[in-house]
């Protein structure tokens, strides 16, 4: 391994495969933080440990990982990576789940001041599942299932106050 590089496979929130070089990094219990090169360019980059599928100790056996990667996920045959069906563009679609009824009233209110579209439960075209504390494991599962974005209260007030969509946890 090159000094202070990491290198792995990371499956986003999307279910998204990729494979990353992480280098001049640190790490915190949850996350690794550091330099990735994202097409073509290098980029700050937060990585969800848990996110990790493999770790590799070279550059060429995460190259050699990749290929075999990209040849099963492009296979025809396979139909679990392929992604769903495009959202609707009219609407942007958010629910809120395991939060106090006070916070989700707060929530809801922000969303709906961002033309956000708020539905009471995972639809079909939703585009983003805002969970809190309490948040139970079936309606997580079935947005997961349906390459929803999941994003904790933190990541959604972020994309609220910016319009950036992180794709990992807000520390």
């Amino acid at each position: 391994m090159e000094a202070n590089e990491l290198y792995f496979i990371y499956c986003s929130q999307r279910m998204n495969l990729s494979a990353i070089r992480l280098f001049d990094w640190s790490e915190s219990k949850e996350h690794y933080q550091g330099m990735a090169e994202v097409d073509g360019d290098i980029y700050f980059r937060t990585y969800r440990k848990d996110c990790i599928v493999e770790s590799y100790e070279s550059l060429a056996e995460l190259a050699k990982a990749e290929h075999s990667l990209q040849e099963f996920i492009n296979s025809p045959e396979n139909i679990h990576f392929n992604r769903p069906a495009p959202k609707p563009v009219d609407t942007f679609d958010v629910h809120f789940t395991g939060f106090k009824k006070d916070d989700k009233a707060r929530l809801i209110e922000l969303a709906k001041s961002a033309n956000m579209k708020v539905r009471g439960e995972v639809t079909k075209h939703l585009n983003v599942l805002c969970y809190g504390y309490n948040a139970g494991s079936k309606k997580l599962e079935k947005a997961r299932a349906q390459g929803v974005m999941i994003i904790n209260e933190p990541e959604f007030l972020h994309f609220i106050e910016t319009g950036e969509v992180v794709d990992c946890a807000i520390s």
